[in-house]
C-alpha cells in the first residue's frame, strides 16, 4: 500500500490535533470552581447585613454594577451599593497546581486593565511548608496569584502556573499600581516569615503573566512611628504569641492634587488599625 507525501502529511496533521485535543481536555478537567465560604442559594440583602472580611470593590462601567469581593472567595453584586446579591463562586484553579485542591483564599482585588479583567488574590496550601523560623511556626506555601476573565462577573483562572515570586516567600495582599505605563504587583512579605513585615513592589510583564526584574522594598513595619510590636501589646495570632510587626493590605492612590499615597494596615496599640503614607518623591 503506498501513499502520496500529501496524504501522509494530512494524515499527521490530523493525528497530532487528535493527540493536542485530549491534552487540552485533560489540562481544562484540572479548573475547577471553587466554592466560596458561605457560598449557598443566591439572596439579595441590604450593606448593613454583608459579611465581608478584607473588602474590595470594583466599579465597572460596561455593566454598570458593583462587585464585591472578600476572603473567602465569593462575590457579591449591587448596581447602587445599598443591596447586595450573592453569594457567587467565580474563581476557577488547577487542583494539580501548587495551589492544591482546596486552597485559602485572601484579599481577592478585580482591576479593569488593558480591555480584561484580572483577579489579584492571594492563595495559601496548608499542606505546603516552604520555611521554619525558629521559635515561631512553619511558613505555609502562600502567594499572590493573578487571574484574568472576559467579564467582571468572572470566572476567573489563572494566567499560568508561574510563580509570581520566590516560591520559598510567604506573600500576600498583592494589588496593582500602574506607572508610566509599566505595571507593577505590590504585596507583603509575611511578617510571620521575615518578623518585620515588608511591602514591596516589582515590575510585571504587559500582559501581566509574569514579573520582571527583582522585588524592592519599599518599607518596613518598623518603619512607621505608630504600628505596635505584637506581643508589646499581648496580640495573640493563631493562637501564638509571636514577635513582631506586622504589614498587611497595601493599596495605592493619588490625591486630587497629585499626590501618591498607600492605604496599609498593622496593630496600632489597641486594635488593628490603617494608615497612610505617601511618597517623599512623588513615585513608586
Amino acid at each position: 500500500m503506498s501513499y502520496g507525501i500529501g496524504c501522509l502529511l494530512s494524515l499527521f496533521l490530523i493525528l497530532n490535533g487528535c493527540h493536542n485535543l485530549d491534552s487540552g481536555n485533560d489540562e481544562q478537567s484540572h479548573f475547577i470552581l471553587l466554592k466560596g465560604l458561605g457560598a449557598g442559594e443566591v439572596r439579595t440583602i441590604p450593606y448593613d447585613s454583608l459579611i465581608a472580611p478584607d473588602p474590595y470593590i470594583l466599579a465597572d462601567e460596561a455593566t454598570r454594577t458593583y462587585y464585591l469581593t472578600a476572603s473567602g472567595g465569593t462575590m457579591w453584586k449591587s448596581p447602587d451599593l445599598r443591596s447586595w446579591e450573592g453569594p457567587y463562586s467565580y474563581i476557577e484553579i488547577d487542583t494539580t497546581s501548587w495551589m492544591g485542591s482546596d486552597p485559602m483564599i485572601w484579599a481577592p482585588e478585580l482591576h479593569h486593565y488593558n480591555g480584561k479583567y484580572y483577579c489579584f488574590t492571594t492563595f495559601t496550601n496548608t499542606d505546603i511548608i516552604v520555611d521554619t523560623v525558629p521559635e515561631r511556626c512553619d511558613v505555609l506555601r502562600r502567594a499572590t496569584h493573578i487571574l484574568v476573565a472576559e467579564k467582571a462577573e468572572g470566572p476567573y483562572h489563572p494566567i499560568s502556573d508561574i510563580s509570581y515570586l520566590p516560591e520559598e516567600w510567604s506573600t500576600l495582599d498583592g494589588t496593582l499600581f500602574e506607572e508610566e505605563g509599566v505595571p507593577y504587583l505590590v504585596f507583603n512579605h509575611d511578617w510571620m516569615q521575615l518578623e518585620n513585615g515588608e511591602i514591596k513592589h516589582i515590575a510585571l510583564a504587559e500582559d501581566l503573566s509574569h514579573t520582571e526584574g527583582v522585588a524592592t522594598s519599599l518599607f518596613s513595619g518598623r518603619d512607621a512611628p505608630w504600628p505596635r510590636e505584637m506581643q508589646s501589646i499581648g496580640e495573640l495570632t493563631f493562637g501564638m504569641s509571636l514577635s513582631g510587626y506586622v504589614t498587611d493590605g497595601p493599596f495605592l492612590f493619588k490625591t486630587g492634587t497629585g499626590r501618591l499615597g498607600m492605604l496599609w494596615s498593622s496593630w496600632s496599640d489597641k486594635r488593628y488599625a490603617q494608615g497612610v503614607a505617601y511618597s517623599l518623591s512623588g513615585r513608586l
